[in-house]
């Protein structure tokens, strides 16, 4: 019944219509020491160097291939 969520899947798209550079280059930007959420919050400082451990890119893998998950299950 997501058929009135129209909105979300135009939302879900824009990780496609945008080159792989872009989305790498947000998350440096604001994960990177006195990047852009050390910033907003300074209680995050300690969490950031943990962005760029294996951990950390694993999570943010999993973020970006999410789209990739919704758009083939959502017809299931």
């Amino acid at each position: 019944s997501l058929a009135k969520y129209q909105w979300l899947d135009l939302i879900i798209m824009i990780p496609f219509m945008t080159p792989p550079y872009i989305g790498s280059m947000g998350w440096m930007l604001t994960m990177q020491r006195n990047g852009l959420l050390d910033q907003l919050s300074p209680i995050f400082s300690h969490i950031t160097p943990y962005f760029f451990s294996f951990f950390g890119m694993v999570l943010i893998m999993s973020c970006h291939l999410t789209p990739f998950l919704y758009v083939i299950l959502k017809n299931a």
